[in-house]
Formats: C-alpha cells, structure tokens, sequence
C-alpha cells in the first residue's frame, strides 16, 4: 500500500496548504472591510502617495480577522463538539467497550495516536473527525452507529475517520465549520461564509472517496465499509443535531433521509454483480451507469425538497466504488490479504479516475 499512503502523505501536505490559506483569506476579508469602511467615510485618504491618517477600521478588522482565525483554530474542536451536543464516551456500556477496542486497533493500523472518543445520543448512524493535530484529534460517533454496526462494520467507519486525521482533512474541516459558526456578522458571513461553504463542497467529496480507500486499507476488508454504506443507506432519518455548518465533517451526510430508493438501488448493484454471462468490465460499467442514473435522479430529488447541495458524493457512487472492488456480491466476506499485495492501489486509482 505504499503508493496509496504516498499520496495520503501528499493530501495532508496540501491540506495544511489549504489550512494556512483558509486563515489568511478570514484574515484579509475582514481587513478589506475594514479599509472599505476607512476609505468610504473618507476616515483615510492618500496625499502626494502618501496615506493621510491613520487607517483604524482597517487596523479593527486586521486584529479581529486574527482573532477570530485563533478562536477557529484553538477553539474549534470545541465548539463543533458543542453545536452537535456531544460527550465524552465512557465505556460503560458493552458496545461503547467495542468502539473502544476498535479505534486503538484502527489508531494502530494507521499509525497514529490513539484519538479521544465523543458521542451524540441520536439514533442516526453516522460519525466525523476533529482536530488540530494527531495529539488533539477526536473521532465523534453516534449512538445509532455504535448500536447498529457489528465490529467489522463499525471497524470500517473508524478506518475511514482515522484516514480524515492522517490526511489532516480534521483540521481544515474543523477551521470551515468554526469560521461558518462563528456567527461574524451578516455582511462578512456573507463575503466569507460563501467561501468556506464553497470549499467544504469541493473538499468533503474528494476526500470522502480517499478516506474510503484508506478505510480498506487499514482493515483490509472492503465488504465490512459496503455493509456499513448499505444499513447507513436504508436509514430513513437525518441527524436531529446536525446544520449546514458540520454537514461537511460527517461520514455520510447528516441532513438527508435516505429511504427506502438506496435499498432498491443497493439490490439492482448486487444483481449486476452477479451476471454470469458478462464479463466483468461489461458488469462494472453496467453497475457504474446504474450508480450514475440514480445519483442523477437522486440530486434532481434532493434540490427541489432541500435546495441545497450536498456536501458528500452520493452513497451509490460509494457503494458503487466498493462492489466494483469487490467484484461480486459483498456478503460473500472479506478478501484475502494476497489481493491486495497484487493490485494495492486498484480502489485509490478508481478513485481518481471516478
């Protein structure tokens, strides 16, 4: 797996990119404000090429735009644990034992240290990652996921989470959602908020796809994140907790109701798969056209109830991804470890194909 984790190494250098690129722009739009205030009530002007006055909003917005890029950073992890109504996961519950046991095995897999633990009692299945750094990172799942995921399943999700630390996509989605928290008044959350939404769009479905490969990665079991994906997918409520703000940080995305259309879906891949008079390439793109009519049809659905874009790639293209991986029906178990010595990046590379 050492092209796939090259390029994770790549991603989390881009992502600390990102990161420092994301603080500089919050701290330049509030600085423009601030010049545009000097400069449209004439509290500045410019003599000879030189600045009359001294420019204070301009200097008000510059030491607020630093502030409020601090409070991000440092109090970030908080304040998303906070809006979603978690807690510390305390282990006394026999499955809160597993989700334990899992995420040091999955910590160990990753190479990582081991992450903090949160939850929020809602019954949805879903979960996400926060953080600055390896040291300060925390995995937040759900009590739906903890209750319905066996351990492979819920082996799978962690895998993914844990892919969102190494890669650092915790910390640049953390700095997203603070900045749209935040709340830094109507005409900045207008010019900035606009941007960060933006760029949570484009980030969570790119590294959604990666944080899928890792998972298989670190378990070495594509079928147990397809059965996690195919429970999750029948799952017929959002999350109560969730807001446009923390939707990008989640495993799959926590304000839409899936129903009972991805389970037809989910049975219409599976029969492809199991074709036997078709090759494999004609089963894949049979099942890769399917995916794409019904995301299609799907997004048409999603717009016109919620107008709004989703910040995750639909789950038939995930799911979709997976069964090509598997090759045929996933209920038929894990693969071997030898498949994987003989073709390490085959999901990393559909991935970015896709």
């Amino acid at each position: 797996m050492a092209g796939e984790s090259n390029n994770f190494w790549a991603l989390e250098r881009a992502n600390r990119r990102r990161a420092a690129l994301l603080v500089a722009g919050q701290v330049l739009v509030f600085a423009a404000l601030g010049l545009g205030f000097d400069l449209g009530f004439g509290m500045v002007g410019i003599a000879a090429g030189r600045l009359m006055d001294f420019p204070w909003c301009t200097a008000a917005g510059l030491i607020f735009g630093i502030t409020q890029s601090m409070r991000s950073y440092y109090g970030g992890p908080g304040m998303v644990l906070g809006s979603v109504g978690a807690f510390p996961v305390s282990g006394d519950e026999p499955n809160d034992k597993i989700l334990i046991d899992v995420t040091r095995e999955m910590a160990l897999a990753a190479r990582l240290p081991e992450p903090r633990l949160y939850m929020i009692d809602d019954p949805a299945p879903n979960s996400f990652a926060v953080g600055r750094n390896f040291n300060d990172s925390v995995i937040c799942v759900t009590r739906g996921l903890v209750d319905q995921m066996n351990r492979e399943e819920l082996q799978a999700v962690i895998g993914h989470e844990m892919a969102h630390i190494r890669s650092y996509d915790m910390r640049l989605t953390m700095l997203v959602t603070a900045t749209m928290l935040g709340g830094v008044g109507s005409l900045s959350q207008m010019l900035f908020g606009t941007l960060t939404r933006g760029m949570a769009l484009v980030l969570s479905r790119e590294r959604e796809f990666l944080a899928d490969a890792a998972a298989v990665e670190f378990t070495r079991n594509p079928t147990g994140l397809i059965r996690a994906l195919r429970k999750i997918a029948e799952t017929e409520t959002p999350l109560k907790r969730a807001s446009l703000a923390t939707a990008p940080l989640f495993f799959v995305d926590p304000l839409k109701s899936a129903g009972g259309s991805y389970a037809e879906l989910i049975g219409e891949l599976t029969r492809i798969h199991s074709q036997t008079g078709k090759s494999d390439d004609e089963r894949e793109a049979e099942a890769e056209e399917e995916a794409t009519r019904f995301a299609n049809a799907q997004y048409r659905r999603d717009m016109s109830q919620q107008r709004r874009e989703s910040t995750h790639p639909p789950l038939a293209q995930r799911i979709a991804r997976l069964q090509r991986l598997v090759g045929t029906d996933s209920s038929e178990g894990a693969l071997p470890e030898s498949q994987f010595k003989e073709d390490p990046g085959s999901l990393d590379s559909q991935t970015r194909s896709g």
